[in-house]
């Protein structure tokens, strides 16, 4: 499956190629809601190495403190609009997109949900 995407302003713009193991992952810990400012926050989960930056390339912040998201990874967004674009495992097993700055929004609807 491929997938496109990019902040708000157009900055940053990605793809990706060929992940035969994308999923969909939905979210409502506390601190994904403070870095999203949503109350349920669809992700698409990807392989690192299937992601490919076309234009631009995000800043990242990892919290000092933190229970579940924030303990364990880091999140990327656009320095420029302030779009957060994904959160990334610290151990880069997968990377998680927010659904809502790909390009293919209909195909995140029939996205497996991941457990």
């Amino acid at each position: 499956m491929n997938l496109s995407g990019q902040c708000h302003c157009g900055n940053i713009e990605f793809e990706v190629k060929d992940d035969e193991h994308i999923v969909r992952t939905d979210c409502n810990c506390r601190e994904c809601q403070h870095a999203t400012g949503s109350f349920e926050i669809p992700f698409v989960s990807i392989n690192p190495s299937k992601l490919t930056f076309k234009k631009g390339k995000g800043k990242i912040f990892k919290a000092k403190a933190g229970e579940q998201c924030d303990k364990n990874g880091r999140w990327m967004f656009c320095e420029n609009c302030g779009s957060m674009l994904m959160w990334m495992e610290d151990n880069n097993q997968f990377y998680t997109l927010l659904a809502g700055v790909l390009n293919e929004t209909e195909i995140v609807r029939s996205l497996p949900k991941r457990q």
